[in-house]
């Protein structure tokens, strides 16, 4: 009875003394400053267990249809290469500041379909990883995880064949499906010409080194650095006042 009384104690301790250095601010939260290798190995054991869990149930389908391969190539190139990388492709100045590192997938050979599924869909916790499953559905998703598997043995030029107006379809993809949600009108009525914008447009109110400067195609647009999250997300962030410094401005 002692010993379970000591044990509840120096439980009862450590829990206090957990919330003291958590709440006294000592904990550095900077993305520049990794954790300790203990903490690094809780991390990746509770990720990789955690994975491996949710994903079990996973039903995979067929994932060797050229058209979704196809597919899931179009949704990377918009979406998913900043952080990933492809063949070809280096590190960017985005990436180099994230905490953990995103994995170089053009060199990831041994994905699991049904886990690479899950982790599409549902993001990941203290990671730069998004839940795609908020905005994407379970189709294009597998499309993703076909493209995935075949990413690997792609030279450098059949990237780009696979991928070269990657941003101009996925916005095109996304103005047709906000098109559909929200009654023909992009969605949104933030902008009158919100769902219908094309050819060139610029940046102005932004830093000297972007102001007033025109792009003609969104893939100049993205090339440029600016076009991270997409067009159309970074109108939507400019609307809701998170950018209040840019503006996005069609000059057709």
């Amino acid at each position: 009875m002692n010993a379970v009384k000591i044990v509840g104690v120096l439980l009862v301790l450590a829990l206090l003394g957990g919330s003291g250095f958590i709440y006294s601010g000592s904990f550095d939260v900077a993305a520049d400053k990794p954790h300790s290798p203990f903490v690094v190995r809780l991390i990746e054991i509770a990720r990789k267990r955690g994975i491996e869990t949710q994903s079990k149930h996973v039903l995979v389908p067929r994932l060797d249809d050229p058209t979704k391969i196809a597919e899931g190539a179009e949704h990377y190139g918009a979406m998913c290469v900043g952080c990933h990388l492809a063949p070809g492709k280096g590190n960017n100045e985005f990436r180099q500041g994230l905490y953990p590192q995103p994995p170089d997938l053009s060199k990831q050979t041994d994905t699991n379909p049904a886990e690479a599924f899950w982790v599409i869909k549902h993001g990941l916790k203290m990671t730069a990883m998004p839940a795609w499953g908020m905005s994407h559905d379970d189709e294009t998703i597998w499309a993703m995880v076909a493209f995935l598997r075949k990413l690997p043995s792609l030279t450098p030029e059949q990237y780009v064949h696979m991928t070269g107006h990657a941003s101009e379809e996925h916005s095109r993809d996304e103005r047709r499906d906000s098109d559909k949600v929200g009654g023909g009108k992009g969605g949104t009525d933030a902008h009158p010409d919100y769902h219908r914008w094309k050819g060139t447009f610029r940046l102005t109110g932004s830093p000297e080194s972007i102001t007033d400067r025109s792009y003609d195609t969104h893939h100049d647009f993205a090339s440029d650095g600016l076009g991270l999250f997409g067009r159309r997300a970074f109108q939507d962030l400019a609307e809701m006042g998170r950018f209040p410094r840019y503006q996005v401005f069609n000059t057709r």
